[in-house]
């Protein structure tokens, strides 16, 4: 039975914008902002979510076509936090580039429903104590590796379909059909489900 702590939203302390700037910052310095692997992109990308658990939304231009854009990426670790216990990670930048590039193939009307962005350890600890099979102990969720969606007027299935399309031939790709979303991951072995 899940702790009521972890079902009870308001329980989590606010984090003020000021901090939020900060921990993007801290994000930068950590070398986040300096993947190579986004150099190759001269337009700039953007990401719009929906987070459903806490009914809060980001539309943010993470990439200017030369760097990453620190606030813009605190903006989105923000909405991605676990809702849960209000910790925030450090999203690994790849997804937001699958997201991008899986906009422009779904031809998305508007942002995409996020059921799942980070998890903290304990959060993820309780999710797999109650369903050992189906919440991996050591989520990629825990490592800002993992997000779960869905985008509102195009099937699930296929979204899951074109995301390994829009992905850089690594990760993992699942279809949840009974809960209606789909899983990216960044996992350096390419699995679809």
């Amino acid at each position: 039975m899940p702790n009521s702590d972890f079902e009870d939203r308001d329980l989590v302390a606010p984090v003020s914008r000021r901090r939020l700037l900060g921990m993007a910052g801290a994000a930068a310095a950590s070398g986040f902002v300096g993947s190579a692997w986004a150099a190759n992109s001269q337009f700039a990308m953007n990401v719009e979510l929906r987070n459903i658990q806490t009914d809060e939304s980001v539309d943010a231009m993470f990439w200017d076509g030369k760097n990453f854009v620190s606030e813009a990426i605190a903006e989105i670790n923000w909405c991605l936090r676990d809702w849960r216990t209000g910790e925030i990670g450090t999203m690994d930048a790849r997804l937001f580039v699958t997201l991008f590039r899986l906009a422009r193939t779904a031809e998305a009307q508007g942002p995409f429903h996020v059921i799942s962005g980070f998890r903290s350890e304990s959060t993820n600890l309780m999710l797999h104590r109650n369903d050992p099979e189906g919440v991996p102990e050591q989520s990629y969720h825990m490592y800002g590796m993992a997000i779960d969606i869905r985008l509102p007027g195009f099937k699930t299935e296929e979204l899951r379909t074109a995301a390994v399309g829009a992905a850089f031939g690594f990760g993992g790709f699942g279809y949840y059909a009974k809960s209606d979303f789909i899983h990216i991951d960044t996992g350096q072995n390419s699995r679809i489900w």
